[in-house]
């Protein structure tokens, strides 16, 4: 990942920016999925963990079945 170290007044691409941010982006997914790896009780998978990570976020909602 490419890190500027002082501002400056050049334009930067919009290619080069997308890239910044694709980079960044994946460096930010990959630190998440370890950590909810890490926090998770063993015997619940992955997509298990987030569909009542989603419950809980939308509880006031109580959402359905298909919304999960």
């Amino acid at each position: 990942m490419t890190l500027f170290n002082n501002a400056s007044n050049h334009a930067i691409l919009p290619g080069s920016c997308a890239e910044l941010v694709l980079d960044a982006t994946c460096a930010v997914i990959g630190a998440m999925r370890t950590e909810i790896r890490h926090h998770r009780p063993m015997d619940l998978s992955l997509p298990q963990f987030r569909a009542l990570a989603y419950v809980y976020r939308h509880q006031q909602e109580e959402p359905s079945l298909s919304d999960v």
